[in-house]
């Protein structure tokens, strides 16, 4: 079975993280942390960095895919995930059900489930969404350092009162979604915008492609969200990949505005003295 979730659709800052996680749920059942095991909304912080190393080992299969925030301002959230969700998929096994979370699964995965409330109720589902919340976290401490005014490490890019009043107070990174409110509320330099269109007309070659999507990711918290609309594609139509594709490796990362984007942590090592309790959650999985 392959589970797939997500983590960081709502937030006003950061990427949206896919993940899918292939296993066994028989072979996974007997061991010892498995009864842990939980839609990771319900577990705190300290549970899920036990839990992460634990599925990764255990997996047969692992894979995510960070989109950032200029590509969800580009398509709007739901394609993006549903784009994260074609990427990380494996290749069609009719002995291995592929599961996703939710009720909305992209048309090129016919063959797909869509569970709701699937993260409480299939191991597999609910350890695509322990990782995509471990790897995005992960990202946003990382993005705190850059940012310290904005309090990243906390809020994670939620919309929580603290972020929108530093949105207020501060404007917005470039790391903030332009389509979501209050983001879209803060000011642009229609300046920016019209020197990077300009730029992209000069553009002769791949690597001038290339530098203008970078200038589109330093200042895009200046630029007007119509122009960005205007720019990607035609940096598309010119043959710039700026849509992350389906990749085999391991783990992979999707373009987005934090170039330099942290990678998955690495697997924190449980300690058997300081292990969260194990017991099993009211909404016990159902496979």
């Amino acid at each position: 079975m392959t589970g797939i979730d997500e983590a960081g659709r709502g937030c006003l800052a950061g990427p949206v993280v896919i993940a899918a996680v292939t296993w066994d749920p028989a072979a996974v059942a007997g061991l010892p942390w498995f009864p842990a095991l939980a839609d990771s909304k319900t577990l705190d912080e300290k549970k899920r960095e036990f839990l992460y190393p634990h599925i990764l080992g255990a997996a047969t299969r692992v894979r995510t895919a960070l989109i950032g925030n200029i590509i969800i301002d580009h398509l709007n959230i739901l394609r993006a995930t549903l784009h994260g969700f074609e990427c990380v998929a494996p290749e069609y096994d009719p002995d291995s059900p592929l599961v996703i979370d939710g009720n909305q699964k992209p048309p090129s995965l016919p063959w797909a489930l869509t569970l709701v409330k699937g993260d409480s109720r299939a191991s597999a589902v609910a350890a695509a969404g322990i990782v995509a919340k471990v790897s995005r976290d992960a990202v946003m401490k990382r993005a705190a350092a850059a940012y310290p005014d904005y309090g990243f490490a906390v809020h994670k890019g939620y919309a929580t009162k603290k972020h929108r009043d530093q949105i207020g107070a501060h404007g917005n990174t470039p790391l903030h979604r332009k389509s979501f409110k209050p983001c879209s509320l803060q000011s642009d330099d229609e300046i920016v915008g019209a020197a990077l269109e300009a730029q992209l007309d000069q553009a002769v070659d791949h690597a001038d492609l290339v530098r203008c999507w970078h200038g589109i990711q330093r200042v895009y918290h200046r630029l007007p969200l119509a122009c960005v609309r205007k720019l990607l594609p035609e940096m598309q139509r010119r043959g710039l990949s700026v849509l992350p594709q389906a990749d085999d490796g391991a783990r992979w990362n999707a373009v987005g505005s934090l170039r330099d984007t942290a990678p998955a942590p690495a697997a924190p090592q449980p300690c058997q003295n300081d292990a969260p309790s194990m017991e099993v959650s009211s909404g016990s999985l159902l496979f």
